[in-house]
C-alpha cells in the first residue's frame, strides 16, 4: 500500500512540473514600428514604438532596436541615411530628413526582459523632396455697410503636403478707420467674421502654416464700408393668404424697394407646415410659388439685397385649409363686410338682412354636408352683387336687381362669394 502511494506521488509531481513548465514558457514580444510616413526634406520625423507588446514585460521595459533596411548595390548607390536621436535604442526616436528624395523601410525589433526578441516590424519612410511654402488665400475684397459683418474664408489656401483643414490660420487686422474698435469672431479659424463699426477701409491679412512649421507669405483682403447707402426693404405679398389644399400659393416681392434705387436681388425661403413636402419654385425670382400639399401654415420669408448686401428678412404666412373650411371662412368674411356697409351702399336694410340670411344658410348647409343647397344659396347671393363685374354698374331694376349698389363694395363681396362657390363646386 505504501509503495503505491509513493509511486502516485512521484507521477503527480512529475505531471505538475511538466504542466508548470508549459505554463511558464515565454512568448516572443510583438514589435510595432508605427505607421508609414511621407514627409518632405529637412523636417523632424517622430517615430513611435509604443504599440509594441509582450506577455511578460511592460512596453516601457522592452529593449528597442531601430535600423534602416537599406543596402548598397551597383544599382543602388550608397547614401547617408538620417541618424536616429537620441539613439536607435529608445522607444520613440526622431530624425531630420535629408535633402533629395527616397523611400526606405525602417525596422524595429524589441526584446523582452528574458532576452527573447520579436520579429522585425517596419514602417516605410518616404522623403518627397523640399517642403514648399503654403499659399494663403484671404478671399476677394468686399464692400459692405458700416456696422455689418464681413465674412472671410481662408479655405482656398493650399499646401503641397498638408491638407487645407490641417493648416494653421493666422488672421491679422491691419489698417482700419481711425477710432475703430472692429474685431474678429469665429468658431472656425479658417472662416472668421470681421465686425465693422466705422466708415472706411479695413485691411485684413492671412498667413497659413503647414504641419512642419513652414509659413506662407501674407495675403490681404480689403473691406470697404459705407454708411450712406441704405439697405433695401423686402415686401412679400401673397396673392391669397388663405388657399385650398392642393392649390398654388403665390407670393409677390415686386413691392420691395431700395432707398437709393439700386437693383434688388431676391432670396426666398419657405418654412412649410410639419409633414409637408412643399418647396418653392425659383427662389431667386421676384415672384415665387408653391403647392400647399397638406393643411396648415406656410411661412415664406423674403430677403432683398442690393450690391452692398442684404436687408432684413421679412416673412408672410399663407394658410391652407380644406375646400369646405375655405368656403366657410370666406363666407364669414363676406358677412362681416356686408354688415359694415353704409346705408347708402344697399337698397334697403331688409335686402341687407335677406342677403345676410343667404350667407348664413350657405355656411350652415356646408356644415351639414348639403353642398347643393350651399351652391344654390351662394349663387343667389352673387346675383345680387354682380352688376359692376358683369356690366360695369349695379343692376338697378328688374327681377335680378342688385341689393348692393356700390361698385367698390360689390367687387369685394363678389370676389369672396365666388371664391366660396368655386371651392365647393364639384
Amino acid at each position: 500500500m505504501k509503495k503505491c502511494h509513493v509511486l502516485f506521488l512521484v507521477f503527480f509531481c512529475l505531471g505538475f512540473i511538466v504542466a508548470g513548465s508549459a505554463l511558464a514558457q515565454n512568448q516572443a514580444p510583438v514589435a510595432d514600428a508605427g505607421p508609414d510616413q511621407t514627409v518632405p526634406s529637412n523636417v523632424v520625423v517622430y517615430l513611435d514604438g509604443s504599440g509594441s507588446t509582450d506577455d511578460t514585460t511592460l512596453t516601457n521595459d522592452l529593449t528597442y532596436y531601430w535600423t534602416w533596411d537599406y543596402y548598397c548595390s551597383p544599382k543602388e548607390p550608397c547614401r547617408a541615411l538620417p541618424v536616429l536621436l537620441p539613439s536607435n535604442t529608445v522607444q520613440s526616436p526622431t530624425f531630420t530628413t535629408n535633402t533629395g528624395t527616397f523611400s526606405v523601410p525602417l525596422l524595429l525589433v524589441v526584446t523582452d526582459a528574458d532576452g527573447v526578441s520579436s520579429v522585425a516590424d517596419s514602417c516605410l519612410i518616404t522623403i518627397t523632396g523640399p517642403n514648399a511654402n503654403p499659399r494663403a488665400v484671404a478671399g476677394p475684397d468686399q464692400s459692405i455697410r458700416t456696422g455689418d459683418i464681413a465674412y472671410l474664408d481662408g479655405f482656398k489656401s493650399s499646401d503641397d503636403n498638408t491638407d487645407t483643414l490641417d493648416l494653421i490660420f493666422e488672421w491679422t487686422l491691419g489698417k482700419k478707420p481711425v477710432g475703430s474698435t472692429a474685431y474678429f469672431s469665429s468658431s472656425d479659424p479658417g472662416k472668421i467674421k470681421l465686425h465693422t463699426d466705422l466708415d472706411g477701409t479695413y485691411a485684413v491679412s492671412l498667413v497659413v502654416e503647414d504641419e512642419y512649421g513652414l509659413k506662407s507669405r501674407p495675403d490681404s483682403v480689403f473691406i470697404s464700408t459705407a454708411g450712406i447707402n441704405m439697405a433695401p426693404t423686402a415686401v412679400p405679398i401673397p396673392d391669397n393668404a388663405l388657399i385650398e389644399v392642393g392649390a398654388q400659393g403665390i407670393i409677390n416681392g415686386l413691392s420691395s424697394t431700395d432707398p437709393e434705387g439700386d437693383k434688388i436681388s431676391y432670396s426666398w425661403e419657405l418654412t412649410p407646415t410639419a409633414g409637408s413636402a412643399a418647396v418653392l419654385d425659383n427662389p431667386v425670382w421676384p415672384v415665387v410659388s408653391f403647392i400647399a400639399d397638406i393643411p396648415g401654415e406656410y411661412t415664406v420669408t423674403l430677403t432683398a439685397s442690393d450690391f452692398l448686401g442684404a436687408g432684413d428678412p421679412v416673412s408672410t404666412t399663407v394658410t391652407a385649409v380644406s375646400a369646405e373650411d375655405l368656403a366657410q371662412i370666406v363666407i364669414l368674411d363676406a358677412g362681416v363686410s356686408l354688415t359694415e356697409l353704409s346705408a347708402g351702399a344697399v337698397t334697403t336694410g331688409g335686402n341687407q338682412n335677406a342677403l345676410m340670411n343667404s350667407l348664413t344658410q350657405a355656411a350652415a348647409a356646408i356644415e351639414d354636408g348639403d353642398v347643393q343647397k350651399a351652391i344654390t344659396k351662394l349663387t343667389a347671393a352673387i346675383e345680387r352683387t354682380d352688376g359692376c363685374i358683369l356690366r360695369g354698374e349695379p343692376d338697378g331694376n328688374g327681377h335680378g336687381r342688385d341689393w348692393v349698389t356700390n361698385c367698390e363694395a360689390q367687387y369685394e363681396l363678389y370676389d369672396l362669394l365666388n371664391t366660396a362657390l368655386e371651392a365647393i363646386t364639384p
